[in-house]
């Protein structure tokens, strides 16, 4: 039998360890601020202003939605998917939206992949 013990001592492994799930939350917290200080201010704005116009309407949307209104970020410094997704969740943390499932991307270069869906929280 293997040891997964993490560098905290939690023999199931780091997926079990409170510290190692909050410095794993803090990280994905810090990378998010990163993504949206690399994106261009304008498109922010539109993106924003996106997402607010959807949870209005109060119908689940995805992401696809979203850049289908605002495009995506151009910047040389920040990937584009890393900002939008970065946006959606400081939208979530607002509660402004909050996630209610997951539906298919519907751009093509996604792959198939399944995206998150939203709603407004009114």
């Amino acid at each position: 039998m293997t040891t997964m013990s993490c560098e905290h001592g939690e023999p199931r492994g780091a997926r079990y360890c409170a510290f190692c799930r909050r410095a794993g939350v803090q990280l994905a917290a810090h990378g998010q601020a990163l993504a949206l200080d690399a994106s261009p201010t304008d498109w922010r704005r539109r993106a924003e202003s996106a997402i607010k116009y959807l949870a209005h309407l109060d119908d689940p949307f995805t992401v696809d939605d979203v850049t289908e209104r605002a495009g995506l970020p151009h910047s040389i410094a920040s990937n584009a998917n890393n900002s939008v997704g970065a946006l959606m969740a400081a939208m979530s943390r607002k509660g402004i939206i909050w996630p209610i499932g997951h539906a298919p991307a519907a751009r093509t270069h996604s792959h198939g992949r399944t995206v998150k869906l939203w709603k407004g929280t009114r």
